[in-house]
């Protein structure tokens, strides 16, 4: 009596401290990052009534299951991207606990170690999206199914009809859990019962679910079929060293991938005890299968694999707990599993939380920079639809938000008659710029702003540049304004014309430029161009820009022999410049070695003499 109460009571703590880890895990620097798009329209639908819910859920990607508990969610905690967040990190640790249960004493234990600290798991459970729900309903339904096949309870099989339905709900990839959890019934029905009665009740709760779903399933059809493709699939081998990568550290770990390969090496010992860890390998070889075997497999839809971790954790959890049953209990086996397991998990887990280029898009910061520097002359444009949501949640009381390229495919004569007019009634404008290659590959409603506007600015926040633009006629400071410095560079490249619009600034103010380029026939290389303002030549100067013409859409190696282009620049005066008479001057280098391009008074050519006064 007494060594079963130890027993129980160690497994207690054990399984309350892995739960606890996860906890820690999973709800540490949880607002630390930016919401970004996908979160942001989260957020805007959790904002709504039910009625409303479902009807935006009906044009988008997901069903409307998360969207209507995170409203609920956000009834009690409000909206700040701890609370939005917290959902999917209470989902997360609900999984660890609920792995713990399927796999019972050490194989539970060790399972739940792994799910615990799994980067992949980590990083959705702390994003406001439907992914972590995803991943707790497949291994809720994978633990009822399991029970109701030992134990032939109704009530385990009612609970199989409502996770199934749940995750049906939830996310449109949950058809492959439901494959991998019916080939799973029907195994066990082959092997343990062939009761007529049992696979018969099975299938009425599985059909149960299913018509729970038919209201749902025309619209879900109509959203899969119509949605527009995100990407080629890539090749076999890259998917499955993908797969791989993601399964084991969520791609958080830039290492030798042959670590990833020793961490799945538990997984394979599992053989030892099939008979018990069958139903682990299905629940995770059917999704992971269905998705390569569909193309599936790319970036953007790699999260699907989340629904596969609890199957490899306990897969990996048997085979260890097999292989030292084997070995006598030697000590040696479960630490050297436990290493193979988890030896890239704390590189990986670093990276998540400390690496910026794993960081999402910053559209906090965005909002913080133009909130600092907007006036009522200020726009700022949206290049992408969904971006509305998440940046006006960061700047709820700006004006001037200009959602632009609303419609797929884009009417470009309507959004560049929008630009137009925006430009026309505000003379400072920032873009965010986002998706551009997929929804505009030629990037023609920037290229339009480029060559309408003076480009101050660009910056990447994750994946999306801030870009700050000056509205001004740029043809008209070029024929009021212009003068000839006729200096040629290296037989590439002539300047013919340039115009700077004032002699006078203040420190802070932005100059536009506007030159007139002429290619020679020698034009051959990718150059850039630098501007710079200073006051000693033979000091660094007090202000550069370093850039490509056409804000970088046109690089001089696509020039043709004789071709003229008419660029505008933008170059911003420090706010603590002293004042002072200072020089702007241009020039080209080759960004390859540095090596500026030679003109016959020099390497560069002085445009114009300014005053700068405080």
């Amino acid at each position: 009596m007494a060594h079963s109460f130890s027993q129980k009571l160690r497994y207690s703590v054990l399984s309350s401290s892995i739960v606890l880890l996860g906890t820690a895990l999973r709800f540490f620097r949880l607002d630390f990052q930016s919401l970004w798009n996908d979160e942001g329209n989260s957020v805007r639908l959790a904002e709504r009534s039910l009625r409303l819910i479902v009807e935006g859920a009906g044009g988008d990607i997901h069903p409307p299951g998360y969207y209507i508990l995170l409203s609920f969610w956000r009834d009690l905690l409000g909206q700040s991207e701890f609370a939005m967040r917290s959902l999917s990190a209470f989902a997360g640790v609900l999984l660890i606990a609920v792995v713990i249960q399927i796999g019972k004493r050490n194989v539970g234990l060790l399972a739940g170690l792994f799910v615990a600290a799994n980067p992949l798991l980590i990083y959705y459970a702390q994003e406001a999206r439907m992914y972590a729900l995803e991943a707790l309903w497949a291994t809720l339904l994978l633990w009822a199914t399991l029970r109701f096949w030992q134990t032939q309870r109704i009530s385990w099989l009612a609970a199989t009809t409502v996770f199934t339905l749940a995750g049906l709900y939830t996310h449109y990839s949950f058809p492959f859990v439901i494959g991998a959890i019916n080939t799973i019934a029907l195994l066990w029905w082959l092997l343990n019962s062939r009761q007529l009665g049992a696979i018969l009740r099975w299938v009425a709760g599985q059909a149960i679910a299913l018509f729970g779903f038919l209201p749902w399933l025309p619209i879900a059809l109509r959203q899969i079929t119509t949605w527009p493709s995100s990407g080629e699939q890539a090749a076999t081998g890259a998917a499955l060293q993908g797969t791989l990568r993601w399964l084991v550290s969520g791609d958080f770990f830039y290492g030798n991938l042959a670590w990833l390969a020793l961490a799945i090496v538990p997984a394979l010992l599992s053989l030892f005890a099939l008979r018990r860890s069958w139903p682990y390998w299905l629940a995770f070889g059917i999704p992971c299968g269905l998705m390569l075997g569909l193309g599936l497999f790319q970036p953007l839809f790699a999260k699907f694999l989340v629904v596969a971790v609890p199957g490899v954790a306990l897969a990996q959890a048997a085979g260890l707990v097999a292989l030292s049953t084997k070995a006598r209990q030697t000590a040696l086996i479960p630490v050297l599993g436990i290493f193979l397991a988890l030896g890239t998990t704390p590189l990986a887990l670093s990276n998540l939380y400390a690496d910026p280029t794993t960081f999402r898009d910053d559209y906090r910061a965005m909002a913080h920079v133009i909130a600092n520097s907007a006036d009522p002359t200020t726009a700022v444009i949206l290049n992408a639809p969904n971006q509305w949501e998440v940046f006006t949640y960061y700047y709820p009381d700006g004006p001037n938000v200009h959602p632009i390229a609303k419609q797929r495919p884009i009417d470009f004569d309507a959004e560049i008659a929008g630009l137009a007019a925006i430009t026309a009634q505000h003379e400072t404008i920032y873009g965010l710029i986002w998706g551009e290659t997929a929804a505009d590959p030629e990037r023609r409603l920037e290229n339009w702003l480029n060559q309408s506007t003076f480009k101050v600015s660009d910056e990447w926040y994750g994946n999306v540049r801030l870009v700050k633009y000056l509205a001004a006629d740029a043809s008209a400071l070029l024929e009021t304004h212009g003068a000839a410095p006729e200096a040629d560079f290296n037989a590439q490249l002539s300047l013919l014309r340039a115009a700077i619009a004032s002699n006078q600034y203040k420190s802070g103010d932005t100059i536009p430029i506007v030159m007139e380029w002429a290619a020679q026939p020698d034009i051959s290389q990718r150059l850039k161009l630098f501007i710079h303002v200073y006051a000693d030549p033979n000091a660094p100067p007090q202000a550069q820009l370093d850039t490509e013409p056409l804000g970088g859409l046109r690089p001089t190696n696509t020039w043709q022999p004789n071709e003229r282009l008419i660029d505008q620049y933008a170059i911003q005066l420090p706010a603590d410049i002293p004042a002072g008479t200072y020089q702007i001057a241009v020039g080209w280098y080759n960004p390859e070695d540095g090596q500026r391009l030679a003109t016959s008074i020099g390497d560069r050519v002085v445009l114009a003499d300014i005053e700068v006064t405080p």
